[in-house]
């Protein structure tokens, strides 16, 4: 399927499906494992869907998270589109069943991190040729590099008691 998005637009025209997979911790100390399965792109809806592959493993699906973009976040964005795989980044928390909650998805690495900081779960995927096409766009028409300046320090002896004595 050919997208051709608006590059004006904030929002991709499309919805992310995330398919997290949930299995037995491999070690001592971990009971439960969550990894990212995939990301589809699909039509706009509002399916929620879990569902049990065997005793151990649980499917989780979430098919209503929306990648929105905005101006001021442009550098990020092109230092993704610079990398040698562009990602998404799927941000997650666990409910209050242990059961890992997808809550949004960005193109966005300096968004990415602030999450992980805050000890929420961040996984990441290669990023959708379509998206990586629309992203491009969207970039080119609203980046605005700004040029490198040199900081300077700051005199810190300059107003102070034991310097004017």
């Amino acid at each position: 399927m050919t997208i051709q998005p608006d590059s004006g637009s904030r929002r991709f025209p499309l919805s992310a499906g995330v398919i997290l997979k949930k299995s037995q911790g491999a070690g001592r100390w971990t009971l439960q494992q969550w990894t990212l399965a995939g990301v589809l792109l699909i039509q706009p809806s509002s399916v929620i869907q879990m569902g049990r592959n065997s005793e151990s493993e649980w499917v989780h699906h979430r098919y209503d998270l929306r990648i929105s973009v905005h101006k001021n976040c442009c550098e990020s964005y092109y230092q993704n589109l610079c990398s040698d795989t562009p990602k998404l980044f799927v941000i997650c928390r666990l409910d209050e069943n242990r059961i890992m909650q997808p809550i949004q998805i960005t193109v966005d690495c300096d968004e990415a991190t602030a999450y992980m900081e805050a000890d929420d779960t961040v996984f990441f995927h290669p990023m959708p040729k379509s998206v990586v096409s629309w992203l491009q766009n969207f970039v080119v028409d609203f980046y605005r590099p700004q040029p490198s300046r040199k900081r300077r320090r700051q005199d810190w002896k300059i107003g102070s008691a034991r310097h004017e004595s």
